[in-house]
């Protein structure tokens, strides 16, 4: 017979997997909602990027619309990771939730100003926004290690269709002429609806540890657990488990060093493929079709946010794709962006490419980008060598590293701007 630990672990996993998949549709709707709206915000300032910052005439100044979105979100992670991870995970939603709603706010107003303050504030927006999509990431994802990590196949979807939704919206509205302040005004109350959805996960988690903790009472009574460890590692603890957040390891330069050996290999191909992609959806597709904006047909005008929907259909897609295929070799992943960054180099360079070809080639870069990120996630959350209390800040690492990428993306696409593709 195996160890009390080893037994109690089967048996968690087994009551986990039964409860999940009788509530599969409805845990896989719940995480696509959150996925979906914890992203929104991001996709639908990025996509607007272009025509915010040419509405001030600071249009050198797009890609730092992106920094905004991602400088703060370094931040974030790394307080995330140090100081947060023992606090509960809903009030770490609430606030996220409310940040959320004052970058919608923040950059719906800065809609109805025509001075320069109005550029800066839609910044400020950006920079709150990073803020709120980065808790709210960090926070769900690490709240999903006590799940089955096939789960994150829901919110990878919901992450993906933020970007086609986000970005389809976006073009539908401008093509219809409604005003800017109105698109980020009227998605204030869509945070309502993601703090519904993150309460109801949250109480599924509760029955789940009260389930646990119902099996480890029994064990107790039938003279087979006497002070053991139970299934999450720790001494049995009420309090503890009725909180899981408590389990977390924070940040330390001693935790990074002893898990750095076991991540680095993944945060390293999620970075660089962020900052592949971000490059390629932020500089390259930005000279690639900065005259088309001042085009009368109404495609060609708003082709930046097409390759941005282009891009988003390609994330969905694969980001969706998990429970079809799993992609233990990330690095080919790596390797095949790495290909498209130097295509789409030489497309801004030579606008030689017909849009129905940039459209095809923007929704294969998507693809890459999202088959990295949900199956290095997937493999973090799958881990038996990264202990269960490890993996929150091991997810936040990684975040880190993304987040790296995008904001090195960022000033490679203004480097690029102002050398390489200064007259073109």
């Amino acid at each position: 017979m195996g160890s009390f630990t080893e037994e109690t672990n089967q048996d968690d996993k087994e009551l986990i997997k039964v409860q999940i998949e009788a509530n599969k549709k409805n845990y896989y709707l719940v995480l696509l909602v959150l996925g979906l709206f914890n992203n929104f915000g991001y996709v639908l300032i990025n996509s607007s990027a272009q025509q915010l910052a040419q509405n001030f005439h600071k249009e050198s100044f797009m890609p730092f619309f992106t920094t905004s979105l991602t400088f703060l979100g370094i931040v974030t992670s790394f307080v995330n990771s140090s100081f947060l991870l023992k606090i509960a995970h809903m009030n770490k939603i609430r606030a996220m939730v409310s940040l959320c709603a004052f970058a919608y706010l923040c950059v719906g107003v800065s809609n109805l100003i025509t001075s320069e303050f109005g550029f800066f504030l839609a910044l400020f927006g950006s920079v709150v926004m990073g803020i709120s999509g980065t808790l709210g990431e960090q926070t769900i994802l690490g709240f999903l290690k006590g799940f089955a990590p096939e789960l994150i196949s829901g919110w990878g979807s919901g992450t993906g269709f933020a970007g086609v939704f986000g970005a389809g919206a976006n073009f539908l509205l401008r093509y219809l002429e409604v005003p800017g302040y109105l698109i980020f005004l009227g998605m204030i109350p869509t945070t309502l609806i993601y703090l519904g959805c993150f309460t109801w996960l949250h109480n599924q988690k509760v029955l789940m540890i009260q389930a646990q903790e119902s099996q480890e009472s029994q064990y107790a009574q039938d003279g087979e657990y006497q002070g053991m460890p139970n299934s999450r590692g720790e001494l049995a603890d009420s309090d503890k488990d009725k909180k899981e957040a408590a389990i977390n390891q924070v940040l330390s330069v001693e935790l990074f060093k002893r898990l750095w050996p076991s991540i680095w290999f993944l945060a390293a191909n999620l970075g660089l493929v962020y900052f592949l992609e971000y490059t390629i959806i932020t500089g390259f597709a930005d000279k690639a079709t900065d005259e088309d904006v001042k085009s009368d047909d109404p495609l060609r005008k708003n082709a930046f946010i097409l390759l941005n929907l282009c891009y988003q259909i390609g994330v969905v897609i694969s980001r969706s794709s998990l429970p079809v295929i799993k992609i233990k070799k990330v690095w080919i992943v790596t390797a095949l962006q790495f290909a498209n960054f130097f295509v789409w180099a030489w497309i801004a360079y030579t606008k030689a490419f017909g849009l129905p070809l940039e459209f095809t080639i923007m929704i294969w870069v998507g693809l890459m980008g999202g088959a990295s990120y949900v199956n290095v996630l997937y493999q973090v959350l799958e881990s038996n060598t990264i202990e269960k209390k490890d993996k929150e800040v091991s997810i936040n690492i990684i975040s880190i590293c993304n987040n790296i990428g995008v904001l090195g993306a960022t000033f490679a696409s203004y480097i690029l701007e102002v050398t390489i593709y200064k007259n073109k």
